[in-house]
């Protein structure tokens, strides 16, 4: 049953592509009634104005997401920075206390080696998983400003609708007659 359906929405969709760039002349007025200044909405020069974090969702008018995108990316930074300074104390101290040289040991002396090694493993993992949801969180920021500015032009108005009809359409050669379903939006 799956395999049936899979097979009968393929079909469709390379018919139903086939057929639309027929209809090349309603899509090019459509087009030509944009005005220029929502042409030249750019997702590449979104994504590349967003390699400084924000500035892409400023370019597409959603300046409410830049404050987020900019905390965000601070917190995660400045928490793997903390973690990383702790890191730095636990582990300082685990290697005074392994050393065999005899040395003055006196920090963290009311914590066991094993407790020492154990906080540098938790604040290890910590940091790089840190670390890890920041260039995440960079990344979704790119991402976020290549959607929306593709999006930037999309019609979110109250007379959306959509129309599905069935269409049969005869053949001049008598060979091959088109039947599909065409499906019409209205903006």
């Amino acid at each position: 049953m799956k395999i049936l359906f899979s097979t009968i929405v393929i079909v469709l969709f390379f018919y139903l592509n086939g057929y639309s760039q027929n209809n090349i002349t309603a899509k090019d007025t459509i087009i030509s009634e944009v005005p220029d200044t929502i042409k030249l909405h750019s997702p590449k020069k979104a994504m590349l104005l967003s390699l400084v974090p924000g500035i892409g969702q400023i370019y597409n008018k959603k300046y409410w997401k830049a404050p987020i995108i900019w905390g965000g990316i601070a917190a995660s930074i400045y928490f793997a920075l903390d973690n990383r300074d702790s890191l730095r104390l636990y582990k300082n101290a685990y290697i005074l206390r392994s050393d065999t040289i005899p040395t003055n040991d006196n920090i963290l002396t009311q914590i066991s080696t094993e407790a020492l090694n154990v906080e540098q493993t938790k604040y290890r993992k910590n940091m790089e998983l840190l670390f890890v949801i920041s260039g995440a969180l960079y990344a979704l920021n790119l991402v976020d400003a290549l959607v929306d500015a593709h999006l930037f032009t999309f019609d979110v108005s109250n007379n959306l609708s959509l129309k599905v009809e069935p269409f049969y359409q005869p053949s001049f050669d008598k060979q091959f007659a088109k039947t599909g379903v065409n499906i019409n939006f209205k903006f």
